[in-house]
């Protein structure tokens, strides 16, 4: 029975995370948001990105690399085992590191660039609400919480050309949702 208050909650389940979820979802990006504007000059953030049925809520484009940001609301404490993350030692019902990948090669290939195999695409985790065991890299996806998005941006070791950054950013800025 607990385990499934447990589940269900994660899912968003609840009476009152279904009524505030939308709000809290806001909330989250708008942080995330604030705290991307952080970044030096020479980094390119981009916002509410639709495209076909997939949202990314952020993209950050820079000399280091891209990063397409997928924002979680979850509340608690992630921890990885065996490269699967877990929230508050329970692992989660769908595999998001496998999530993230999927929604960065989606954005890829709507940007027509999924066969640039020299463009290097670092997706984000980033848990807004939930503590995290230092960020780091989980096959590939770097898992982080608000508060060490920007340094762990920063830190990441890639480099992308000033043409690279040019044609994405050419590219992202008409997938921009307006409001």
């Amino acid at each position: 029975f607990v385990f499934l208050l447990l589940r269900f909650e994660e899912l968003g389940l609840t009476l009152a995370q279904r009524l505030s979820g939308a709000e809290t979802k806001a909330r989250a990006d708008r942080m995330v948001a604030k705290t991307l504007r952080l970044l030096p000059d020479g980094y390119h953030v981009f916002h509410d990105l639709v495209l076909g049925g997939v949202h990314i809520a952020h993209a950050v484009v820079g000399p280091n690399g891209f990063f397409p940001v997928i924002n979680r609301t979850n509340l608690g404490r992630i921890t990885d085992v065996r490269d699967s993350l877990r929230l508050n030692g329970l692992p989660f019902l769908r595999d998001i590191v496998s999530l993230a990948w999927r929604r960065s090669h989606a954005l890829l290939r709507q940007l027509d660039l999924g066969h640039s195999g020299d463009l290097q695409v670092c997706p984000v985790l980033c848990f807004s609400r939930a503590s995290v065991d230092a960020g780091r890299l989980i096959r590939g996806v770097m898992i982080t919480q608000t508060s060490s998005l920007v340094r762990l941006i920063l830190e990441h070791e890639s480099v992308l050309s000033s043409e690279k950054i040019l044609k994405l950013t050419d590219r992202l800025a008409p997938m921009v949702r307006v409001k």
